[in-house]
């Protein structure tokens, strides 16, 4: 198989986060989103027989996966328990794991051939964050960061034959660094 490239796109979803104080400043962080329905796109070539092939760019997306993604934090909120503002850093550590990925059935290989078998492998990836809370009264809260995440993993593309044998294998490293922007209402126990 040629080089290829494969690429997550952009996506968007709602989340829960559970937030611990362990003093005035400082903070632990649970974050759990639900898992968007990303699409999988791919860049270059995969020959089949000779310079018969197809050029998965050609292809809005090749397959679709839901990320499930948890993130844990530490944060360190600057400013007193009382102050209307409250600026935060923090940093820490996110699971990916994929799931549900389906191919697309349109993508047309010459042969007869189709796309068989993609899948994405787990990983772990750093995170920092940086954000601000706005203290409505004592119990309710406004709040918005914007985070990072460098992830790097592996995603195999197998392309079977149209009697359904293997004709050919590829692995990519996929690097997905998304910068995570959230928006959200608290409520303190």
């Amino acid at each position: 198989m040629d080089f290829i490239e494969l690429r997550l796109k952009d996506a968007d979803t709602a989340g829960l986060a559970f937030d611990y104080f362990v003093n005035d400043n400082v903070s632990l962080e649970m974050v759990l989103g639900a898992p968007p329905k990303m699409k999988l796109s791919g860049v270059g070539r995969v020959n089949l027989i000779g310079n018969l092939g197809v050029e998965l760019g050609d292809y809005d997306n090749i397959a679709t996966t839901r990320a499930y993604t948890p993130t844990v934090l530490a944060k360190y909120q600057f400013g007193t328990i009382n102050s209307k503002i409250r600026p935060y850093l923090g940093g820490g550590l996110m699971y990916a794991h994929f799931s549900d990925i389906k191919t697309d059935p349109n993508i047309a290989l010459p042969l007869g051939a189709k796309i068989g078998n993609v899948s994405v492998d787990d990983a772990i990836a750093p995170v920092v964050v940086a954000g601000i809370d706005y203290n409505i009264n004592k119990e309710w809260f406004a709040t918005a960061s914007v985070s990072y995440a460098h992830l790097s993993t592996d995603a195999t593309l197998t392309i079977n034959s149209s009697t359904g044998s293997k004709l050919v294998t590829g692995k990519s490293e996929i690097e997905i660094n998304p910068i995570i922007t959230y928006v959200g209402l608290g409520y303190r126990f």
